[in-house]
């Protein structure tokens, strides 16, 4: 009850980002991903505690935590250094499994959950990190950013076509700075081996457990209404099982 009115009130303070080009430290991104595991924990907690268990959603039930963790074990899932500062966040059930090596980690029992090298996909997924920085860094070095757009010489010198493609030109600029953070993330997990995720029907090994985007998906779908389920991907896991139910609560008793 606490963490969400506490998030708001620092977003609020901190005007949605703005001390950034004020020089000042926002802290408020790190935020975000540490309310979402704060609500995620509790609740997973609370389905494991749960003495219905036919009550619960698939989703639910194959997340339950059932017996408390201990403070080290929380504090590491809160803190993990790999997605704090830009998610993607993960669910404790996964986290405390990957630490603990059962389950989907189970190597010693379970032959196919043995990690098998993650240099390849992580150098990959690192390279992509720093191509999109690179796109980021070259187009708004050229102007192309969220100055131009706020600025006299776009809304008074150009014309309204101009001013429609400088928009779309600086929306899909803007996002190349999530696409390289994200990848960086994600290439940090893949390198853990947090990121595996068993095989496919053709034998070859997955490394998407955790990402955050499909940019080609993003960027090139032909559909608008199906491009959300390309983007942020994890926080929007977390808004369907999480968010929604609060809200659905709220609803029921208020």
């Amino acid at each position: 009850g606490f963490a969400f009115p506490y998030l708001i009130g620092n977003h609020i303070n901190q005007a949605s980002g703005l001390a950034w080009k004020e020089g000042q430290l926002d802290f408020t991104g790190a935020q975000m991903i540490l309310t979402l595991k704060l609500v995620s924990v509790a609740m997973c907690y609370q389905d494991g505690a749960c003495p219905d268990k036919s009550r619960l959603h698939p989703y639910g039930l194959s997340k339950m935590i059932t017996t408390c963790p201990n403070i080290l074990e929380y504090f590491s899932y809160l803190f993990a250094a790999g997605n704090l500062l830009s998610g993607p966040t993960f669910e404790a059930k996964d986290y405390f499994d990957y630490i603990n090596r059962v389950g989907d980690w189970d190597e010693e029992h379970r032959p196919e959950c043995r990690i098998p090298r993650p240099w390849m996909p992580g150098i990959y997924r690192f390279g992509k990190a720093l191509c999109c920085g690179a796109v980021w860094i070259y187009f708004t070095g050229h102007g192309i950013n969220v100055d131009l757009i706020e600025s006299e010489y776009w809304r008074k010198d150009l014309s309204f076509a101009v001013r429609c493609l400088a928009l779309w030109a600086t929306i899909v600029v803007y996002r190349f700075k999530y696409y390289a953070v994200w990848c960086i993330s994600e290439s940090g997990m893949i390198f853990s081996g947090f990121g595996y995720r068993m095989r496919d029907e053709d034998g070859r090994p997955r490394w998407d457990r955790y990402i955050s985007s499909h940019i080609r998906q993003v960027e090139l779908n032909p559909s608008l209404a199906d491009t959300p389920k390309h983007w942020n991907l994890c926080t929007g896991l977390w808004l369907r099982h999480c968010a929604f139910t609060i809200f659905y609560l709220v609803f029921i008793f208020f």
